[in-house]
């Protein structure tokens, strides 16, 4: 509560609904404590309170709000909370992604790992204040078990060029397809670049 991290105390963002839980569960002990035994009217007079105030809720914060699309999703107090929208570059980056063969091993970015996520055989770089040894080592062999290597220079540039400056290195990785930022590179690969472009 303390903390002056912003995004704590922004309502779209996920860090509120760590005390959601307490608050529901508040809010049902008062509703024990005031409205039983046999208190029907202050058991209805509360729950009408609560739905309003969920309504209210949800006409203002929920991204499916007209409220929120009149304001161009962009309240101020708000974290980025608004539906997804498919630009020119997810759909590269989702086209680049079907590339990858099925069975392939590959190492990419935290954004973009979710795309990997059911391969037995999928990476994500690490990112830590840690840069000693193990960690190093630990990088080195993500990437001799991955066949692909993949990084988003738009959607995340820190790890993108963590991940291209690691690819420099041991000359391994050929890039296999680039198209808007994105790069996927293939173990052993010295074969002409597929290019997609936006």
């Amino acid at each position: 509560m303390l903390s002056n991290y912003t995004p704590y105390y922004l309502i779209g963002a996920h860090f509120p609904a760590y005390p959601l839980a307490f608050i529901f569960l508040g809010a049902a002990d008062v509703l024990k404590k005031d409205a039983m035994p046999f208190r029907l009217p202050t058991l209805v007079s509360y729950t009408k309170k609560l739905l309003l105030v969920s309504l209210l809720f949800t006409l203002f914060i929920s991204p499916l709000s007209p409220v929120m699309a009149t304001l161009g999703n962009s309240f101020p107090s708000f974290a980025d909370y608004h539906l997804p929208t498919m630009t020119r570059h997810e759909e590269l980056l989702q086209a680049i992604v079907d590339i990858v063969p099925g069975n392939a091993s590959i190492l990419t970015q935290n954004n973009i790992f979710p795309h990997f996520s059911r391969r037995v055989n999928a990476y994500a770089y690490p990112l830590s204040e840690y840069n000693g040894t193990e960690l190093q080592n630990y990088i080195g062999d993500l990437f001799k078990k991955s066949e692909y290597v993949m990084a988003d220079k738009l959607s995340d540039n820190y790890t993108a060029s963590l991940i291209l400056s690691r690819i420099q290195c041991p000359k391994d990785y050929g890039l296999y397809a680039y198209g808007d930022g994105i790069y996927l590179f293939k173990q052993n690969y010295s074969g002409e670049t597929l290019f997609l472009h936006a």
